[in-house]
């Protein structure tokens, strides 16, 4: 196509006019906007008729709509046509039929919200890293078990967000998973959480995947009735109530005590037993 110097129209090839369904007589001037489509028109007429009053190159996509209701999406191009002195005298521009892209980004679009409706609305935690580690996407779930905001995680490093979670075996089998390239299936308990949960970890040339699911009652019920109330707990955990007691601290060198002793080992620990005066410098056996 080809304009005048204020962007008017003055000429338009034969692939326009099949485009638009408009003739060259009807596309004159002003009126090549009338085969506009009605949500694009204000928009077009307005980024149109800037750029030919200050002199700069169009370049957007829009729709037209023929009388018979074809839509067709273009890629919209035009630039200033000079004379020998400099001076502006029209622009010269091209559209470019573009539906077909147009359809597949439409299509991929409504695929992706699909996938997405579907993982927000299971009952398991699911979340999707990048290479950088950092949250491409978590459903609902997931952000509850994490006790933070959903929209607060997106696009930010998992370790640094949620630290704790660094701290655990689950941060070094989702690293391997993705060095090696291989599925991974494990179990785990997050303290930060206190829950016990499955792990599905899919790697993927863009990062990886983690689908969840809370298995606490399951280990609960696998566990025996006289530690069914125990969990692991950090050494920091452990250290605390011990640092800030005035008593003194007697713990007996078992290396693993044994099953039947786990809970009285726990009491142990986090209650204070103050040795005698008279027990000062001996040994305990």
């Amino acid at each position: 196509m080809q304009t005048d110097a204020n962007g008017h129209y003055v000429y338009v090839n034969d692939l326009w006019c099949q485009i638009t369904g408009l003739s060259l007589e009807t596309a004159r001037g002003f009126a090549w906007t009338q085969a506009l489509h009605p949500d694009d028109r204000e928009r077009v007429i307005e980024a149109w008729y800037n750029a030919a009053q200050r002199d700069q190159l169009f370049s957007m996509e829009y729709r037209f709509q023929r009388a018979d209701g074809l839509v067709t999406w273009v890629l919209g191009k035009a630039a200033a046509e000079r004379d020998a002195k400099g001076r502006v005298v029209g622009f010269v521009g091209t559209i470019t039929d573009i539906t077909e892209r147009k359809q597949a980004e439409a299509a991929l679009w409504d695929s992706q919200q699909t996938i997405s409706n579907l993982l927000a609305s299971i009952n398991d935690g699911f979340f999707s890293l990048d290479t950088q580690w950092c949250f491409s996407y978590l459903n609902e779930t997931a952000a509850q078990l994490f006790k933070r905001d959903q929209t607060a995680l997106l696009h930010q490093n998992i370790w640094q967000v949620l630290p704790e979670i660094g701290q655990l075996e689950f941060c070094h089998r989702c690293q391997e998973a993705v060095a090696t390239q291989k599925d991974l299936t494990f179990e785990e308990f997050l303290p930060c959480c206190d829950v016990w949960v499955e792990v599905h970890a899919y790697p993927f040339v863009g990062g990886i995947s983690v689908y969840f699911r809370d298995i606490t009652a399951r280990k609960q019920t696998e566990m025996p009735a006289s530690t069914r109330r125990w969990k692991p707990r950090s050494r920091s955990r452990l250290r605390r109530p011990i640092a800030n007691s005035t008593s003194v601290f007697a713990i007996r060198a078992w290396k693993f005590p044994p099953r039947n002793t786990i809970a009285s080992l726990k009491s142990f620990i986090e209650f204070p037993i103050a040795i005698p005066s008279n027990t000062a410098g001996r040994g305990w056996g």
